[in-house]
């Protein structure tokens, strides 16, 4: 998608639906801040910095990663170009708000305990909401 005026006001609304659907995290004090990007602005500098790296390089991951939550910073971050359409787009917040919503530590600790990304039961959660998606279109 081609990030314009109208699909901003469309994003910012259906991440306020959202959130008055979900409410609020018991683990910030705010509302996520929301960023939009488009994929090559995935690995920033400061990204390959922290990572060691010197050059950018896209995997076939990075061509698919529609958005993420990072806790760190309160931020959900919607790659625009990677998603596909408005339901997509609904989708991804839906999925990116419940990882606001839910325990930073304990997204590690599922990790720690040898959870994988299709297994990790914050995962499993997250997508299981994003069937909700006709609510907020």
């Amino acid at each position: 998608m081609i990030l314009t005026k109208e699909l901003e006001k469309f994003i910012n609304s259906k991440l306020k639906k959202v959130a008055k659907h979900y409410g609020y995290s018991n683990f910030q004090s705010t509302l996520p801040y929301l960023e939009i990007i488009k994929s090559d602005e995935i690995w920033a500098d400061d990204d390959l910095e922290f990572y060691g790296s010197t050059t950018k390089s896209k995997s076939e991951e990075d061509k698919e990663l529609k958005g993420w939550y990072e806790s760190m910073d309160n931020t959900l971050t919607i790659v625009i170009d990677n998603v596909k359409n408005r339901r997509d787009l609904v989708r991804t917040i839906i999925h990116e708000y419940q990882h606001y919503l839910q325990s930073p530590c304990w997204m590690s600790r599922y990790y720690n305990m040898g959870y994988e990304y299709s297994n990790h039961p914050y995962e499993v959660a997250a997508y299981a909401e994003e069937n909700n998606y006709k609510m907020f279109m």
